[in-house]
């Protein structure tokens, strides 16, 4: 949808994905500014990005990180989870593991 002449930007979205950078945790923040056209009959907003599990909080590199640990190290899950733990994770950004007992 093409928004004509001065757009307004009527608010954001931000999105989070918490990614595995070799040895910390980082939160990356997606913000997706919204327009409105000066007529008001059109808004506007940049798809949201793509990620590997749909309303899931783990990016790709957490997943890989947690499945390589998992399968090739033999590191079990709840190990994992206390591990990060002690990264000072919360635990809301903890469901990814539960996410991953799904993809065995």
């Amino acid at each position: 949808m093409a928004l004509l002449g001065k757009n307004t930007q009527l608010g954001e979205d931000v999105s989070e994905v918490l990614e595995y950078v070799p040895a910390s945790f980082r939160v990356i923040r997606h913000v997706r500014p919204r327009f409105a056209c000066p007529c008001g009959n059109c808004i506007a907003q940049a798809a949201a990005p793509s990620r590997p599990i749909a309303c899931s909080f783990a990016g790709a590199g957490l997943l890989a990180h947690i499945m390589v640990a998992k399968c090739g190290d033999h590191l079990p899950l709840y190990r994992q989870q206390s591990i990060c733990q002690k990264a000072t994770m919360h635990s809301r950004k903890l469901n990814c593991y539960k996410a991953v007992s799904t993809l065995q």
